[in-house]
């Protein structure tokens, strides 16, 4: 079985994480490509809103409702954007 190595742009994965420590009070350094939004950080909804409404506004992307059921980690959410925006 080949192991697949994500490719992510370093700067959103950057920015995503540390949007992400700001509202969850984690350490950046706790949160890496494959931290589970809710397994790993425990966010509320209050906090995935939050998280929502941060990264619309920082990239001027929409990211709707059955988007944003279908990410589960860090990753998911940085491919999103990366798609978002090509």
């Amino acid at each position: 079985m080949a192991v697949t190595t994500l490719q992510l742009s370093p700067e959103i994965f950057g920015k995503v994480a540390h949007t992400l420590s700001e509202i969850t009070g984690n350490e950046l350094s706790d949160i890496g490509p494959y931290t589970d939004f809710s397994a790993d950080l425990s966010m509320s909804p209050m906090e995935m809103a939050q998280l929502v409404a941060k990264i619309e506004e920082m990239y001027r992307i929409q990211i709707g409702r059955s988007d944003l059921g279908d990410m589960e980690t860090v990753s998911d959410l940085v491919i999103f954007i990366e798609e978002a925006l090509s």
